[in-house]
């Protein structure tokens, strides 16, 4: 006989994975709106660091990413990242970013890490508000890879259907990304 807490438990689980399989299908629907000709950073890869030990907290991973670089300039990038486990959130979150890397341009798998956008939104992400683009400062134990970086952050839930994807890139697009400036184009 089912209890009354197994069937909520089912039913979170179900909830989840219903969240897993629409998120796999936002990480796809994000190559479609990259402006440039890209190639996938990372392959077919979104996690990484998932435990396969008896002994473990969770087994879920805590968060997802893809990371896109321009064919014609491989160091400039455009990332997204969602999050689901992290204590400072009341919701998963949805990161995205445009961050340029200081490494040869041959080598950005090995400059850039699927966490970078996880890194600089936490802990810094207060006092950003929800869906606007901002220019980050790089912390000095990312600075040796990252040049610039800008990142737009929004509930998760917020983005209900695909145009709201590219309504939050192409205000990211918008802001006044550093690895876009004219003046910077020569760095």
């Amino acid at each position: 006989m089912p209890t009354e807490a197994g069937q909520k438990m089912q039913q979170c689980l179900n909830a989840v994975c219903r969240m897993h399989a629409s998120v796999s299908k936002l990480l796809t629907d994000f190559d479609k709106y990259v402006p440039w000709p890209s190639a996938s950073v990372f392959g077919n890869t979104a996690t990484k660091d998932l435990t396969y030990a008896t002994k473990a907290e969770f087994w879920m991973p805590e968060g997802v990413f893809r990371y896109l670089s321009c064919k014609e300039n491989p160091r400039l990038v455009q990332a997204i990242t969602i999050c689901f486990v992290e204590p400072s959130i009341e919701e998963p979150v949805l990161l995205i970013g445009q961050l340029e890397y200081v490494d040869d341009p041959l080598q950005v798998r090995t400059a850039c890490d699927g966490w970078d956008l996880w890194y600089l939104y936490f802990p810094l992400r207060t006092p950003w508000p929800d869906g606007t683009p901002v220019s980050c400062s790089i912390p000095s134990d990312r600075a040796a890879r990252i040049r610039n970086a800008t990142l737009i952050s929004a509930p998760l839930y917020s983005v209900c259907r695909i145009g709201d994807l590219g309504a939050l890139l192409e205000r990211l697009r918008g802001a006044q990304c550093p690895a876009e400036d004219p003046e910077g184009a020569d760095q």
